[in-house]
């Protein structure tokens, strides 16, 4: 579970889940303009695949996850890869990959993201929902 706060509110809480084919996002209950949507995936969402890379480092392109929501409708998930990139955040520089996120709704509204990824510390930066980039400004236990 991640809590993702401004100004010291919960605005968006997630569901993680890590299994030796990746990390995968499990739902969200996520603060959008005046209400509070809830989405809990029938098939887990692809976020990283793991390994990232191949044993010859080269990275994964693309992957695709399409899931029914238990609230009812579906989304399709693609991630591009953009590469490996510096990222420098508040908590320091990582290396991380530059994944771009396309969300899908059933009836084809769809939003993107760009998303950092780093193997050892997550997501130093990422963009969620729309417009809104989080950065990571330090570390706690």
């Amino acid at each position: 579970k991640v809590e993702f706060r401004q100004s010291g509110f919960v605005v968006a809480t997630r569901w993680y889940q890590v299994t030796v084919e990746g990390l995968f996002l499990l739902g969200e209950e996520v603060q959008e303009t005046a209400q509070v949507v809830e989405r809990t995936y029938l098939t887990p969402v692809k976020m990283v695949p793991y390994p990232i890379e191949s044993k010859d480092g080269i990275p994964v392109q693309s992957w695709t996850t399409e899931t029914e929501l238990e609230q009812g409708g579906s989304e399709t998930h693609r991630f591009d890869n953009r590469g490996k990139q510096s990222t420098e955040v508040p908590a320091g520089t990582f290396e991380t990959y530059h994944l771009a996120h396309t969300r899908r709704m059933e009836g084809g509204d769809s939003v993107a993201y760009d998303e950092y990824f780093s193997p050892r510390n997550w997501y130093p930066q990422f963009e969620f929902p729309n417009d809104n980039i989080w950065k990571l400004t330090g570390f706690s236990e």
